[in-house]
């Protein structure tokens, strides 16, 4: 692999350098050099190591056996763009995090709803596909209240606004984000979507994933406490905000409120109703 027209990169403790003359021992082979490209960890942290390794691996393969220069060139700037948003403050909590992760996870066709998901950073839901509209909601506390902005409980016209409860219950024995990440990566099977899934979870949690990897929670409990609402049926401030007046957001509390109807759901189209559970 071959790109002479780059410079060295040396970026978000990720260094990568192009048309190196490297020298080739294999067992059994006569020894050869070659040209090519070199990309390193400079982070001595073994979890930040072993998350390189682990996605080095995995984008690789996407290159086949005779990759273009260009192919090479662009994985390059994917682990390089991966590693620096490593390097960001957070942008959500953890639990946040899960309860998006569990939503693909739970849906009909979870690598449809990877593709709906974060779409838009600046998109008030979480996921959109259609005219259907998601936010995930988890707590760690056992009464079902959520923050919910005035933008999510008002869904634009034509468009259905709907918000995934889950109660996530933190787990030493329970399954790790880590752990979860590669069930849903084995459900996905497309090269694409597992790196966008990657990509959006160092987006989300930046300089605290590894930490936030090892965070662990009861899967069976959160799995089960899974409801979906419509947010037109949900207690909220509805109506034009007065003006001079933004960024509106509220508790809600979710006790006692009726779930997505059946005849609601089977309205939707079936890109829609692939992002749903069964």
């Amino acid at each position: 692999m071959g790109v002479s027209n780059r410079v060295p990169l040396l970026l978000a403790g990720i260094e990568a350098r192009f048309s190196v003359a490297c020298r080739i021992e294999e067992p059994h082979r006569d020894v050869r050099t070659e040209n090519l490209t070199v990309v390193a960890c400079r982070s001595r942290d073994r979890s930040v190591e072993q998350y390189f390794i682990t996605t080095m691996e995995f984008l690789a393969s996407t290159l086949g056996a005779h990759p273009t220069v260009a192919a090479v060139a662009e994985l390059v700037d994917r682990v390089v763009d991966l590693f620096q948003r490593l390097a960001q403050p957070p942008r959500k909590q953890v639990v946040g995090l899960v309860g998006e992760l569990l939503v693909i996870r739970a849906a009909v066709d979870p690598a449809a709803a990877v593709r709906a998901w974060r779409v838009d950073q600046d998109e008030r839901y979480d996921f959109a596909v259609g005219a259907l509209r998601l936010d995930a909601k988890a707590t760690t506390k056992d009464r079902r209240a959520h923050e919910v902005s005035f933008e999510q409980a008002n869904p634009p016209p034509d468009t259905t606004g709907t918000l995934a409860s889950f109660i996530v219950q933190p787990s030493g024995g329970g399954i790790s984000i880590s752990e979860l990440l590669s069930d849903i990566e084995a459900r996905i099977q497309v090269h694409d979507l597992i790196l966008k899934l990657r990509t959006v979870v160092a987006d989300t949690l930046g300089r605290d994933m590894q930490s936030a990897l090892s965070w662990s929670f009861d899967l069976q409990r959160a799995t089960s406490s899974m409801r979906i609402f419509d947010v037109s049926t949900i207690p909220a401030i509805r109506g034009p905000l007065p003006a001079g007046v933004s960024g509106v957001r509220f508790l809600v509390d979710l006790a006692g409120c009726r779930q997505l109807s059946r005849a609601r759901i089977d309205a939707l189209v079936s890109a829609e109703r692939a992002l749903l559970p069964p």
